[in-house]
Formats: structure tokens, C-alpha cells, sequence
């Protein structure tokens, strides 16, 4: 790709970088939006949780540069702004499947499941060192994020199995 159509679509190497980082985010949300449109998200949060982490495995190093691009002052909100109105979208869906108490707020709910499945893949060195944690941590923190998210359901929904981690004897 040349310069100039470089500077022709994105302004710059920084607005390059900046739609980089941008569009693995984007394509998320639309993996996201589509397991609520399917119904896959009544079941309860596993499958929001088992799409993120995916998303992880498939790009391990995305998580840092997400970080990096917004400590740094790259990553500002207008560079989001056009996942608006998909987030919108995805958490009327959201309050479709989970059908939380009116107390809930969903957007809050969705905070927490993005910064605890982010914050996971980018502290994971410092967790294995702090915890010495074995291969089967994730599993056992992804329940226990599974089980904090269910509890902003309503009852009934919560009341779905939750997926048991597996044993560890520490």
C-alpha cells in the first residue's frame, strides 16, 4: 500500500494504526451480536465467555496493543464511535436474554465482563507469578466470572447450570 493512499483513507500512519487496532475490536462485537440474535446468550453468560476468551487465543498480543493504544492517548472514544450503535444493540439483546432486576444496568454488566476477560489476558503473566496458578486457572476463573455475571439475571435464569471448574486441591 503506498503512501498516499495511506494518508487517502486513514489520514496518516497513526489513523492506520489506529482502524487496526479498531477492527479486531469491531469484529468481536459482531461475533458478540450475533450469538444474542441466535439466543445462544439465555443460557446463561458461558457462551459470551467462551466467544471472548476465543477471541483471545486467536490474537494473544491484541489485548496488549488494546491497552497500549488507550494508555497512550492513541485509542480515544471517537476511534470507537462507530461501535455505537452495535453496543446499543447489544445490550438490548443483552436485557432480552438476562432479563435483570430494573436495579441492574447493563451497561455496567457488560463492563464488567469485557475488563474481567481483558483484564485476565493481559495480567495472566502476573497472576501465574503472584498465584502459582497451573493450566487449569482459566477454566476456574472463567466460572467464577460466569457466576458473578449470572447473578445479575433474574432468578429464574439464574438458576441455569453453570459449568463446574475443574478440581484443584491447593
Amino acid at each position: 500500500m503506498s503512501f498516499g493512499l495511506i494518508h487517502r483513507y486513514f489520514g496518516g500512519k497513526t489513523g492506520l494504526l489506529k482502524e487496526a487496532l479498531r477492527q479486531p475490536f469491531t469484529r468481536q462485537l459482531a461475533r458478540v451480536l450475533a450469538l444474542y440474535e441466535r439466543g445462544e446468550a439465555r443460557r446463561g453468560p458461558e457462551p459470551l465467555l467462551d466467544s471472548l476468551f476465543e477471541a483471545q487465543r486467536r490474537n494473544p498480543r491484541y489485548v496488549r496493543l488494546l491497552a497500549w493504544g488507550l494508555l497512550t492517548g492513541l485509542l480515544t472514544e471517537d476511534v470507537f464511535a462507530a461501535d455505537r450503535a452495535p453496543i446499543q444493540r447489544l445490550l438490548a439483546l443483552h436485557r432480552e436474554a438476562a432479563r435483570p432486576p430494573r436495579s441492574v444496568d447493563t451497561r455496567a454488566v457488560s463492563a464488567l465482563a469485557l475488563t474481567a476477560t481483558l483484564g485476565f489476558a493481559l495480567f495472566q503473566p502476573l497472576l501465574h507469578a503472584l498465584f502459582d496458578v497451573g493450566d487449569d486457572f482459566e477454566a476456574v476463573y472463567r466460572h467464577h466470572v460466569a457466576r458473578a455475571l449470572g447473578a445479575f439475571r433474574t432468578p429464574a435464569t439464574r438458576r441455569t447450570r453453570v459449568r463446574r471448574p475443574p478440581v484443584v486441591d491447593r
